[in-house]
C-alpha cells in the first residue's frame, strides 16, 4: 500500500516538471488546422443543403392506414404516404440505432412480419 502511495506521489510530482510550450510556439501553428485558415470554419460543398432536415416531414397520420398489412410489402408505399425521405423496417429482435430522424417513418412488425405499430423518427 505504502509502495503504491510513493510512487503514485512521485509520479504527480515528476509531471509537474514537464516543459511547458515556449511562448515562441504558441502561435506557430495556429493559422491551420481541420477548421480552416485562422480558426474559419469551413463552409459545406455547395450541393449540401444548410440543414438537412429541413422542409423534411413525416406525416403519421398518412401512414396509419398500414397497419395491419405485409411490412416488406408496403415499406416504400407507406414510406411515400408519410412523405418521409427514408422508411425503416423493424422485425421482431432487430436491434436499431436511437438516433432521432424526423424525416424517416419507422415500421415495426410483428413475428410474421404484419405491421402492428408505426412512428416517424
Amino acid at each position: 500500500m505504502t509502495k503504491r502511495a510513493i510512487l503514485l506521489t512521485a509520479a504527480i510530482a515528476l509531471s509537474a516538471c514537464a516543459a511547458a510550450p515556449k511562448a515562441a510556439d504558441a502561435g506557430k501553428y495556429k493559422d491551420k488546422g481541420p477548421f480552416g485558415e485562422r480558426g474559419q470554419a469551413l463552409a459545406p460543398p455547395a450541393d449540401t443543403p444548410a440543414d438537412p432536415a429541413e422542409g423534411a416531414t413525416c406525416n403519421l397520420a398518412a401512414a396509419r392506414a398500414f397497419i395491419g398489412k405485409p411490412g416488406d410489402k408496403v415499406a416504400d408505399e407507406a414510406r411515400a404516404a408519410a412523405g418521409a425521405r427514408s422508411v425503416r423496417v423493424i422485425k421482431p429482435g432487430t436491434m436499431v440505432t436511437m438516433d432521432f430522424r424526423q424525416d424517416r417513418l419507422n415500421l415495426k412488425l410483428d413475428d410474421k412480419g404484419v405491421v402492428q405499430d408505426l412512428n416517424c423518427g
